[in-house]
Formats: C-alpha cells, structure tokens, sequence
C-alpha cells in the first residue's frame, strides 16, 4: 500500500522508547532511547565507538527498521512517509559518503527526475562545493 502524501512536517522530531537490535546474536545495539527536538533546538550526540550513535541516525532517516519505539516527524511516524518522500525533509551525512549511481546533480537532489537546475546549484553553494564541481572534469 502506497504512503497518504503527508504535507511538509513541522521540524520536530520524538523519539519514543527506540530499541533497535542490530547484533546477530539478539543484543540491542539501542534500547529504551527516548528524546525530543524542538523547532529551533541542536542535539548532538556522543558517545564510544560502537555506542549506537550511528545506528541512531540511520534509524531515524528510515534507514533501519525498528525492533521497538516509533520514530516521528511533526507528528507523523516516519514510515507514513515513505522513502522517497522522507528524503526531502530529513538529511544525514554518514561517517563514510557514497554517491548513488548518476550525476552529481542528481544526487544532490535526491535522484529526482525533473529537478531545478537553480535549487541543485544553490544547494551546491550553500554546501560551498559549487567550485569543486564546476572544477571537475565534466562539471
């Protein structure tokens, strides 16, 4: 069944008695993790090596599925969204970047078809690596 098309969500994001099991052997590498981010409010999260921070952040772009908890943005449960959907409201930059198949444009607008060449660019100067590209062998 396909996602309702949700309106843009409100920036709040609650996390509610997340667990997430990602050990084979059953342990969860996150249990019981509750938090709220308001609109306007920073959260930064640290933590040992292997601590779940990384897990927590995939798991909160839709990236994993939950073993327990629920995840919401706005008010809404992130599966409601849908993947191709969510990626235009939430952003994640993990440890080790990998570019999707196709053009840098097209992974800077989430692999759309149809997209502004003019949002790709300001998003490109936003990022400040407008002049990296246009300094690339086929810009």
């Amino acid at each position: 069944m396909e996602p309702l098309t949700l309106p843009r969500p409100r920036s709040q994001l609650s996390v509610e008695n997340l667990t997430l099991a990602m050990d084979p052997r059953g342990r969860p590498a996150l249990q019981a993790v509750s938090f709220r981010v308001e609109p306007g409010e920073a959260v930064g999260i640290i933590g040992r090596s292997g601590a779940g921070k990384t897990t927590l952040a995939r798991a909160i772009v839709g990236l994993i599925d939950l073993a327990a908890g629920q995840i919401r943005l706005g008010g809404a449960m992130l599966g409601q969204f849908g993947p191709g959907r969510l990626g235009r409201h939430v952003g994640y930059l993990p440890q080790n970047v990998q570019l999707f198949e196709g053009t840098i444009a097209e992974n800077i607008a989430h692999m759309e078809t149809g997209f502004e060449s003019g949002r790709v660019v300001a998003a490109a100067k936003a990022a400040r690596v407008h002049e990296i590209i246009l300094n690339l062998v086929d810009g």
